[in-house]
């Protein structure tokens, strides 16, 4: 069964980012959205603890904004993230990857796992 990226499922938690426009250009400003489906399957406890995953990952964009330290460190870890598999894709060689956010990309959509081999609540 093939998945369609852009199709939601009942359980799914989607961070909507609604860039702010002007005359077809973006402002720097955007409007972030946590989606789910009133269907949403979850358990209560789940429900919850996903939720607040997604605040805390939202919270990143204004705390960036008024902490350029915190910007920096987001931005050097993405870029040396990057780097890292870039450089194992040229070498063919593994890159260790425990205790650190895993990502896929296809096309214009990143998965990011953060727990691949931890079993670890965020609260």
């Amino acid at each position: 069964m093939t998945d369609n990226q852009m199709e939601a499922r009942d359980e799914d938690f989607i961070i909507r980012v609604r860039p702010g426009m002007e005359e077809g250009k973006w402002t720097g400003d955007v409007t972030l959205s946590i989606l789910t489906r009133s269907e949403n399957p979850l358990d209560d406890d789940s429900f919850h603890d996903l939720m607040h995953f997604c605040t805390m990952v939202c919270a990143t964009v204004p705390m960036m904004e008024q902490d350029v330290s915190i910007r920096n460190i987001v931005n050097d870890y993405i870029n040396n993230l990057g780097n890292s598999m870039q450089d194992a894709e040229e070498k063919e060689i593994e890159v260790a990857t425990e205790n650190v956010a895993s990502s896929v990309r296809d096309g214009n959509i990143i998965t990011v796992d953060f727990f691949s081999k931890k079993n670890s609540k965020l609260h």
